[in-house]
């Protein structure tokens, strides 16, 4: 990953899929660059697990936000959650969708 840091973007970066895997992995590089993390996921322990991985190891705020993005409410909850923190980066890291094609 390119050095990112929080001078580059606002101070929260958010990542969905953010429990574990890629995701996961992620969240550590952001967290180690100083940025404070959204892990959003839809896997009550492990988000819980990878939070306080993050918080131990570099001493960053996390957030984590346990909600399925297949629901057709998960962006209340989720900007809900959020509230008023600034986000700067987003790495969509999961999610499906049951809309339709991408392409014609």
């Amino acid at each position: 990953m390119a050095h990112i840091s929080p001078q580059s973007y606002a101070p929260w970066a958010l990542v969905t899929g953010g429990a574990r895997g890629l995701g996961a992995e992620f969240s550590n590089q952001l967290a180690a660059e100083g940025l404070n993390v959204i892990l959003v996921d839809r896997l009550t322990s492990e988000l819980a697990e990878q939070a306080k991985a993050l918080r131990a190891a570099y001493g960053v705020k996390v957030l984590p936000v346990c909600v399925d993005l297949a629901r057709a409410d998960c962006l209340v909850v989720l900007l809900a959650a959020i509230g008023e923190r600034p986000v700067g980066l987003l790495i969509n890291n999961a999610g499906i969708t049951k809309i339709g094609r991408f392409l014609p």
